[in-house]
C-alpha cells in the first residue's frame, strides 16, 4: 500500500515535585510544588514510500545541543533512519524543569534528564508502532468513517483504512 502512513505517540514527562523550574526570573529558587497539567513528549511518525520523518515536541524550556543530538541519534538508530529525519522541538514552557545549564534559572537534575531522554525515545517508538494508520483530515463539511479511530487536534488516526466523504 502506498501513500502517507502516520502514527502518534506520547509520554508524560512531568518531573517530580521539588525539582527546580526554569524561567520567570533569575535566582528565584522556583521549585515544582504541584501539577496543574502533565508535561508531555509528543511524537508523530510519517512514512511515504521510502521516506520517513519523526517529529517530536517536548513540554520543556529547551534542549542543550548535546542532549538534542543524543536523543536524535537514539531515535534514528532505533528506527533505521538518518538523524536528519528526526526533528526535535521544545515548547519553551517557563513552568517546566530546568533542562539546560542557565545561570540563576534552576539546577539541571541529571536523573530527570536521563528519564526525559528515555521518555522522548519511547514517545517516538509509540508513534512508529501506530504508523500502520491511515491519515484523514476532517472539517465541519467532511467526516471520516473508520474503525479503531483516535481523534487528536482535528486529525483522525485510524488503525485500519478509512473512507472520507462529504456530508
Amino acid at each position: 500500500m502506498s501513500g502517507l502512513r502516520v502514527g502518534y505517540g506520547e509520554k508524560v514527562i512531568t518531573p517530580p515535585l521539588g525539582i527546580d523550574l526554569c524561567g520567570y526570573g533569575f535566582y528565584l529558587d522556583r521549585k515544582a510544588e504541584s501539577v496543574l497539567d502533565e508535561l508531555k513528549a509528543r511524537a508523530v511518525f510519517l512514512r511515504s514510500n521510502d521516506q520517513t520523518l519523526i517529529l517530536v515536541s517536548a513540554d520543556i524550556i529547551g534542549f542543550t545541543v548535546e542532549d538534542a543530538d543524543a536523543i536524535r541519534v537514539d531515535i534514528a538508530a532505533a528506527h533505521g533512519i538518518p538523524r536528519a529525519s528526526v526533528l526535535l522541538a521544545a515548547t519553551h514552557t517557563h513552568s517546566g524543569p530546568a533542562t539546560q545549564p542557565l545561570p540563576g534559572l534552576g539546577e539541571v537534575d541529571a536523573a530527570y534528564m536521563k528519564r526525559l531522554r528515555t521518555r522522548i525515545v519511547e514517545a517516538a517508538a509509540g508513534a512508529a508502532i501506530a504508523a500502520g494508520a491511515t491519515l484523514a483530515i476532517t472539517s465541519d463539511s467532511h467526516r471520516a468513517e473508520m474503525l479503531d479511530r483516535q481523534m487528536r487536534l482535528g486529525i483522525i488516526i485510524a488503525r485500519r483504512p478509512c473512507a472520507a466523504f462529504s456530508t
